[in-house]
């Protein structure tokens, strides 16, 4: 199609009749108008667009004073509609009668059409004679309106809408007040684009918020249906440990089953852990520590892969303290993940070396090992979340490549970086973890604490476990039974609560999600009768900051997870009834 002529009348000549003080108050007008609309702009990014638009018609109205204004959005339909969407001074019903199109049509002819169509603003001087107006002059006439002006606003060059003005005078529209109107329907135009922009923006922050929350929904979820299952088999392979089978390879299996219920457990936690790294709800409990003492406590749990893969682990540790102040379980996180991390990368018969050491006022450990290495693509990801390197299905490293991602996260939580080197495939890597350290401590270093006394025997070894997981209960119950323990148990929250009014147990261990009343209300319950004469321990596959906020409020005294090292939760259970 052609393009169109250029509208002359977006210059239009000064009228006869019309003195220059005339136009001079009528350019003051406009000036206001176009002051006011300016400060509806400012405010209009908390003002719904519609609101806004009836603001701006308004204002014209009353300040321009002319009839009647309108705004039609052009619609990317196929008829191309021009749709109005405020007004301010028009006879109602009037609007419904245009029915305009920005196509090129006959009804698209007219001044609206042709205007948002070509850009250009287009002046009607008189209704009357104006063969553009021909299927709209007889309604507008009847409402007394002779003349109008059509001013187009785009995004760069998309066609936005219009704003259309009329007047009960013919050519009412003196060329200095049409010069400022198109600056006030440009500035409409970028006011709509700029608040389209901030809306749209809202909204995907908000749907990234609730996919935010849906995810860690899931992530719970998913998490304490993993953690069920994973109770017993833990709990069962720690009391198969207690009595060695007499055939060696049947002790392997129950060896095996241990392993890998402990990575599962590890893969979970990790998981839980990173996502809530990334949101901020992480907090550190530091005190100081001997960085030593933390490394030789994460390989103890690491052994057990790196004598699988006979890979041979080398250590390097400072003969004095070297003392950190950081998170003693986070920090045992970060060694343990390295550590992990090395055993998977390195093929059997290899060797992982694990060095700490003061550099002037830093702690630095290095973990090295002599496994895949890195190419410098996969060096650049190596602590992205999820990232597995090359896209192999084949290999064996395993992994959710979440372990070196919190390890990051806890780095940094503890004012500390983590960097990675390889020489390239086939070199082995190195990931050096730095952390200040605060000056020596004079004096001799604290002894190491004593382990735990062992229950003795009487009435205050009563346990109550309350579970509907007829499985976690009972291997509880063994688990207990196994350290002296008398143990009751029961599937309900009315049922735990009646048993432990009636046995006054020492200790009682409830699950927070239980078919009738919630673990929480179970605590209290138990605290109403019995006081702080219980102590109790919420164990669950729950771990969010929430629920343990929730269950220290409703009367618990510790919080544990369904797949806890079941020797943990012995330890523990120990200390309770001392």
């Amino acid at each position: 199609m052609p393009d169109e002529p250029r509208p002359e009348a977006f210059a239009p000549e000064p009228h006869p009749d019309r003195t220059g003080a005339a136009e001079l108050r009528a350019q003051n007008r406009t000036l206001r108008a176009w002051s006011k609309s300016n400060q509806a702009l400012m405010h209009s990014q908390s003002t719904p667009e519609a609101q806004y638009l009836s603001e701006i018609c308004r204002i014209i109205t009353e300040d321009c004073g002319h009839a009647m204004v309108w705004i039609g959005f052009a619609e990317a339909d196929p008829g191309r509609t021009v749709r109005p969407v405020a007004h301010a001074g028009f006879d109602a019903g009037y609007l419904e009668t245009l029915r305009i199109t920005w196509a090129d049509t006959e009804r698209g002819q007219g001044p609206t059409g042709i205007a948002i169509r070509t850009g250009q603003p287009t002046l009607c001087r008189d209704m009357r004679t104006d063969t553009r107006f021909a299927p709209w002059r007889e309604e507008a006439l009847r409402r007394g309106y002779q003349s109008s002006l059509v001013l187009p606003f785009r995004d760069g060059s998309r066609p936005l809408g219009a704003i259309t003005l009329y007047a009960y005078q013919p050519d009412a529209f003196p060329a200095g007040e049409v010069t400022l109107l198109l600056e006030l329907a440009a500035d409409l135009g970028h006011g709509i684009v700029l608040n389209r922009l901030r809306e749209e923006k809202a909204q995907a922050y908000a749907q990234l918020k609730e996919a935010d929350r849906r995810k860690d929904e899931f992530l719970a979820i998913l998490a304490h249906e993993l953690r069920n299952p994973l109770a017993p088999i833990r709990n069962a392979a720690h009391l198969l440990a207690l009595h060695p089978a007499a055939d060696p390879e049947l002790q392997g299996l129950y060896d095996l089953i241990g392993r890998q219920a402990g990575h599962m457990a590890r893969m979970v936690d990790d998981l839980l852990e990173v996502s809530r790294l990334e949101q901020g709800k992480l907090h550190l409990r530091r005190e100081r520590l001997d960085l030593g003492t933390v490394v030789a406590q994460a390989l103890a749990a690491c052994r057990e892969p790196i004598q699988e893969r006979h890979q041979r682990l080398e250590l390097d540790l400072p003969g004095e303290v070297l003392e950190v102040d950081a998170d003693p379980v986070r920090m045992e996180q970060i060694v343990s993940n390295l550590v992990h991390n090395a055993s998977r990368h390195t093929p059997a018969g290899g060797t992982i070396r694990v060095a700490a050491a003061r550099e002037g006022g830093d702690a630095v450990l290095r973990v090295r090992d002599s496994g895949a290495g890195m190419t410098a693509e996969v060096l650049a990801h190596a602590f992205d979340l999820f990232y597995q390197g090359a896209a192999d299905l084949g290999r064996a490293s395993g992994g959710l490549g979440v372990g070196l991602s919190l390890v990051q996260g806890l780095a940094r939580l503890h004012g500390g970086r983590i960097a990675a080197a390889s020489a390239g495939p086939g070199q082995g890597s190195e990931f050096t973890l730095v952390l200040p350290a605060p000056a020596p401590a004079p004096g001799p270093a604290e002894p190491e604490p004593a382990a735990p006394p062992r229950i003795q025997a009487g009435p205050h070894r009563q346990v109550l476990v309350v579970d509907d997981n007829p499985e976690v209960a009972g291997t509880v119950k063994l688990l207990l039974e196994a350290m002296g323990c008398q143990v009751a148990t029961a599937s309900t929250g009315l049922a735990g609560v009646k048993q432990a009014l009636a046995l006054r147990p020492r200790l009682a261990l409830v699950d927070l999600g239980l078919p009738d009343l919630s673990g929480l209300e179970v605590a209290a319950r138990i605290r109403t009768g019995l006081g702080r004469a219980i102590q109790l321990i919420a164990l669950t596959g729950y771990s969010r900051d929430a629920d343990m906020a929730a269950a220290t409020a409703a009367g618990f005294d510790r919080y544990l997870i369904k797949s806890t090292d079941p020797g943990e939760l012995v330890r523990i259970v120990a200390e309770c009834l001392l």
